[in-house]
């Protein structure tokens, strides 16, 4: 994959959808996430459906989007909660490894 991506999470509405539509705009392609439904649909926007909250599923999107995109160039966490699980205390390739 050519473009950079984005992980971010909290995507549905206000900020973070702001922030998932700068990114693409700026040619990234953006791997998001909420608890709710997709508000956005781009070609360059990946929407999964999780509650941060839960390291489980967090886990899971991290390696799917690891498996997807190999690379992980930029990491928001725009959601309200951030388990320890996925706490950056590297860079955001050593966090999905």
């Amino acid at each position: 994959m050519d473009k950079p991506v984005a992980l971010v999470t909290g995507t549905s509405r206000g900020i973070g959808k702001g922030i998932v539509e700068h990114f693409i705009n700026q040619g990234y392609v953006v791997a998001g996430c909420s608890r709710g439904d997709a508000s956005l649909e781009d070609p360059c926007y990946h929407h999964s459906k999780l509650d941060v909250g839960e390291d489980k599923q967090v886990w899971e999107w991290v390696t799917n989007i690891a498996k997807t995109y190999v690379r992980v160039d930029l990491a928001i966490n725009n959601a309200a909660l951030l388990p320890e699980s996925v706490m950056a205390l590297g860079t955001p390739n050593e966090v999905v490894e």
